[in-house]
């Protein structure tokens, strides 16, 4: 009998290292929650300040002083924290002839992603030195280490399309997980810079992706 592309697949084809680092794929979901949460506290739903551009100096100094600013922010960045875990157990769940470009993705994804984390720190702790990262993203600020940062940062673009390929390419998957997943990346990078909604689309498109992606693994383990 042929089989089909939903035929559990072995441990031993598919799967290596710890399998409890598997359930840290869990964490992709619950990043998306937590983001969600946060940016409710940054966003319209609570205070419509603060869909202030931090290249707007003046708007963005009086948004720092909101009580909502900093919960958000800090949910934010606990949520970049939850994903780096999410990588891992993503990277484990994909069947091992996957696992090239998935390495690659991983590597990119955790680089990018601590970058963003020390950026949302510095939101954070010293708010006032945010826009100056906003302005080289937007290319207004010619500064090379801001530069730079703002570059290595979008290594979580990189690393989210490998991931995306490696998932597109993985039976068993549907390949809208693999669109979702490359989605929630560029509203979550771009979506800041460019409306709060978009960024806001990437909740939904990590959660969608997240919870099939931890779909496929318990069924197929």
């Amino acid at each position: 009998m042929t089989t089909t592309s939903n035929t559990p697949i072995t441990s031993s084809d598919d799967t290596i290292g710890s399998a409890s680092l598997h359930h840290w794929a869990y964490a992709i979901p619950a990043a998306a929650v937590v983001y969600g949460i946060g940016l409710a506290l940054r966003g319209p739903l609570v205070n419509p300040a603060a869909l202030v551009n931090p290249a707007d100096r003046a708007a963005w100094a009086n948004w720092i002083t909101e009580p909502t600013f900093r919960p958000g922010y800090l949910l934010l960045t606990i949520g970049l924290i939850l994903q780096l875990l999410g990588f891992v157990g993503l990277y484990l769940r994909l069947p091992a002839r996957r696992r090239r470009l998935a390495t690659a993705g991983l590597l990119a994804s955790f680089t990018g992603v601590a970058f963003n984390i020390t950026i949302h720190g510095v939101a954070l702790l010293t708010p006032e030195a945010y826009p100056s990262f906003t302005d080289a993203v937007q290319g207004a600020n010619p500064d090379p280490s801001v530069l730079i940062g703002a570059g290595l940062v979008q290594l979580s673009v990189l690393g989210a399309l490998l991931f995306a390929i490696a998932l597109w390419r993985t039976p068993g998957i549907a390949r809208w997980v693999a669109v979702a997943y490359l989605a929630h990346r560029l509203a979550f990078d771009f979506g800041g810079i460019a409306h709060l909604a978009v960024e806001a689309s990437g909740v939904l498109f990590l959660f969608a992706a997240g919870i099939a992606i931890i779909r496929y693994r318990a069924t197929t383990r």
